[in-house]
């Protein structure tokens, strides 16, 4: 399974969830982990993940709210520095990879 550049935008308005890069980090992986439980799976099954970051001194925060969402499990993973994204307010975008069976 592939989700690709999920930004923390709430989709039956369209607005951004919230300032705070730990809680889009957060409303993203749990966005992640409520689409694979749908299909069986959770944030376990994920073997990659790209971080596109608006801004590298997020990375802190961003990490810490990735770990805590992840727990023990680490998937590669790759941030990635952008220089902008589509919505105002957006401070990242997440792409995953899962395998599922």
């Amino acid at each position: 399974m592939f989700a690709s550049a999920l930004g923390a935008i709430d989709a039956k308005t369209g607005t951004v969830v919230s300032r705070s890069v730990v809680e889009q980090t957060t409303y993203v992986l749990e966005t992640f982990r409520a689409m694979l439980q749908e299909v069986g799976g959770n944030l376990d099954r994920i073997v990659n993940v790209v971080v596109y970051l608006k801004d590298m001194n997020d990375f802190a925060e961003m990490n810490a709210a990735y770990a805590a969402c992840f727990g023990s499990h680490r998937p590669a993973r790759s941030v990635v520095s952008v220089i902008d994204l589509p919505k105002p307010g957006v401070h990242l975008t997440i792409s995953f990879t899962a395998i599922l069976e």
